[in-house]
């Protein structure tokens, strides 16, 4: 079980200036950049609240996680299968964040380690709700992970 809970404010509190690249976007396996949360079931960077001009505006995340993993195998390489279920969204700030609208995902996915390269893992991933500007849920994802 894994909670995260992200807030990007600024030091100086006579300014609203925040870097681009601090802010948070969430979805997919965060492979797409900085500041990606990973949240399977959804396609990178779906849901980031975007300002005006299409530029990702997230200061708040939440993401909750549940994952079992099952060892397949131990020698000569570890090999684990896992099932998983996970919650999050991503606000423009608190007062605008409702826990009532985390998008929901749940899957199955194997991870093996090969020692010169690190983890590699493959998921498939059914998201529940839409993403924002869909009316339909997400449908199931294949996500890829590499080194997490």
């Amino acid at each position: 079980v894994n909670t995260e809970l992200g807030n990007v404010t600024n030091l100086d509190s006579r300014s609203n200036f925040v870097p681009q690249l601090e802010y948070y976007s969430m979805g997919g396996n965060a492979l797409a950049g900085i500041n990606v949360i990973p949240l399977r079931g959804y396609t990178d960077n779906s849901l980031a609240v975007r300002d005006q001009y299409g530029l990702i505006a997230s200061r708040l995340i939440f993401r909750q996680t549940a994952e079992l993993r099952f060892a397949i195998s131990m020698n000569p390489m570890p090999i684990y299968a896992s099932t998983f279920a996970e919650a999050g969204n991503a606000w423009r700030n608190f007062s605008g964040a409702d826990l009532f609208t985390l998008r929901r995902s749940a899957g199955v996915g194997m991870r093996i380690l090969l020692n010169p390269i690190g983890l590699i893992g493959f998921d498939y991933a059914y998201g529940f709700d839409p993403m924002p500007g869909q009316t339909v849920p997400s449908g199931w994802q294949f996500h890829f992970q590499f080194g997490r």
